[in-house]
């Protein structure tokens, strides 16, 4: 079986609750052939509240003081409609789909929403150049296996943590639908 590699990327924004920007090392060598190259990501397996919505701004406020400015290790699985890799990421050594679920800041969405290329496609020259895989064990998840996130998210929802502390959270996909403009589709 062979191990993802690992991206070591500096998280220079955090757009949402379930996404950020980072700055990834590219080439490998003398300074003269490297470069910075910024991607914004999508954390795999969950989806966060928009900003505009009731808990957006927390759930945001959780990744970004887990994440902000820290060195992150990013796999690579796919990439979604907007462009966006969708991406299995630890910031100080810690899962950040894991912590958004667990502190009720994210949904688990289980299977990618639509839109997502299946986990396995080449991710459109997002590879370091070495050929020295880095283990990828803080991030053990496979294929599109989250379970493990959902009995986060169902601790988190029984002892009404984040999001789950308001009366009927909305997720975040209903809400983008419900501000869509008449006649147009999600």
């Amino acid at each position: 079986m062979l191990t993802p590699t690992v991206l070591l990327c500096l998280v220079i924004a955090v757009n949402d609750g379930a996404s950020i920007r980072v700055r990834c090392d590219e080439g490998e060598g003398d300074d003269r052939g490297k470069g910075k190259a910024e991607r914004s990501l999508r954390i795999g397996g969950i989806d966060a509240p928009e900003l505009r919505q009731p808990a957006g701004a927390e759930s945001r406020g959780a990744l970004t003081a887990l994440c902000q400015g820290e060195q992150a290790q990013v796999v690579m699985r796919a990439h979604d409609a907007q462009g966006r890799a969708v991406a299995d990421v630890a910031c100080r050594g810690v899962d950040v789909a894991a912590a958004q679920a667990g502190a009720g800041w994210a949904w688990v969405t289980g299977v990618e929403p639509r839109g997502v290329e299946p986990r396995g496609l080449e991710p459109r020259g997002l590879e370091p150049r070495s050929t020295e895989p880095r283990s990828a064990e803080p991030l053990a998840r496979s294929d599109l296996n989250y379970r493990g996130l959902e009995a986060l998210q169902a601790s988190a929802r029984a002892q009404r943590r984040g999001l789950w502390a308001r009366p009927n959270p909305q997720p975040p996909w209903e809400w983008r639908r419900a501000q869509q403009p008449p006649g147009r589709s999600a």
